[in-house]
């Protein structure tokens, strides 16, 4: 682990002085990472892996706008209580990216306003039964996104970033428990590794 460290602050100490997501730069970031999801829908699925991306516009040298996209697939907490289960997440976000220009290291914050869209779906071996949420279940909400970026090329960084947002909901959650039952609001928690290429 040291001799990793090690190695990233060399990188980083040569890295070529850059410039964030400034005015009439593009960016991509390709990202991986682990979300959380609370209240009723918390209760219902585990923590699990999520991945997407994210994409800005600078506007000014501290000001872009950006676009994210995180999708995860969610097991059952419960086997017992709610069968075979399967959330489907997607998170959308859209908001301005406010950044510090700094020579290797970038730190932003970025508002959201978010939508979500869930499919869900349970089965049990005994008895043989499937059940599906029909309707198409989405939540609107917002999100806080922050983190930071560390240059290793003129165009290429790698960084951390984590995200908080609240969403209403209006899937219907069928298990052992409640048949139909809605699970209201929410709360998503994600953190993510991400690399990012600006053009």
């Amino acid at each position: 682990m040291r001799r990793f460290v090690f190695l990233l602050l060399i990188v980083l100490l040569a890295a070529t002085p850059a410039a964030a997501v400034e005015e009439g730069i593009f960016s991509l970031a390709p990202e991986a990472g682990f979300a959380v999801l609370t209240g009723d829908l918390g209760d219902l699925v585990a923590p699990d892996l999520v991945f997407g991306a994210s994409m800005s516009y600078g506007i000014l040298d501290w000001l872009a706008i950006s676009g994210t996209a995180l999708y995860g697939s969610h097991q059952q907490s419960d086997e017992d209580k709610t069968g075979e289960l399967d959330l489907d997440h997607f998170f959308v976000g859209l908001g301005p990216r406010f950044n510090y220009s700094g020579r290797l290291v970038v730190p932003y914050v970025t508002p959201l306003v978010a939508m979500t869209f869930l499919k869900y779906k349970a089965k049990w071996d005994v008895p043989a039964e499937t059940l599906e949420d029909t309707e198409d279940a989405h939540g609107f909400g917002g999100a806080l996104e922050a983190g930071v970026d560390f240059f290793v090329h003129d165009i290429f960084t790698v960084g951390l970033c984590g995200r908080a947002g609240y969403f209403s909901s209006n899937l219907s959650a069928t298990h052992r428990d409640a048949r139909g039952e809605e699970v209201g609001a929410y709360a998503l928690l994600a953190g993510t590794l991400r690399m990012t290429i600006l053009f």
